[in-house]
């Protein structure tokens, strides 16, 4: 318990610094892919808010819901936050964003948990994009790992 209240203090004090130094430089879109747990799959549609070019540290979010679960009656979301630096500084098409931060899964409860990954942004013109993003989660209650696989469409301020 004190490692993951370390965890999230950590980011969302480091996001806070970061956040400040982003303006006007974020990308936000909707994305879908695959939620893989240990022996099923799930498909997940959400959002993200992510950096638009690389060169700086800033926050990084992302929301998810099931469809599949939400037409049987239940609502069950994921929630990211975390902190990425996206690489190259220039004005490349592409960037590499590395992320890590902290999770919350929740439904008819909640758990906490940390997540790591790595995102693609590809630039199609000044104000749209392509996000291709890869997240690995572990909770604390769940000794079980999840992985997400998402492709998105990002409108880019």
């Amino acid at each position: 318990m004190r490692f993951m209240t370390l965890v999230v203090a950590l980011t969302c004090g480091t996001a806070s610094l970061a956040a400040a130094r982003a303006q006007s430089k974020m990308a936000a879109g909707v994305e879908g892919g695959a939620l893989h747990l240990s022996d099923e799959s799930l498909f997940q549609l959400g959002l993200r808010v992510t950096p638009s070019r690389g060169g700086y540290g800033s926050v990084e979010f992302a929301f998810a819901t099931f469809p599949d679960e939400l037409a049987n009656g239940v609502f069950v979301f994921l929630m990211d936050l975390g902190i990425t630096s996206g690489a190259p500084s220039d004005s490349s098409p592409v960037y590499v964003f590395p992320h890590g931060g902290v999770s919350l899964l929740a439904g008819s409860g909640a758990v906490f948990g940390y997540n790591v990954g790595a995102g693609l942004l590809l630039r199609a013109s000044p104000s749209l994009g392509f996000s291709f993003d890869y997240t690995y989660r572990r909770f604390t209650s769940d000794q079980v790992p999840m992985s997400s696989i998402t492709v998105g469409l990002m409108f880019l301020h």
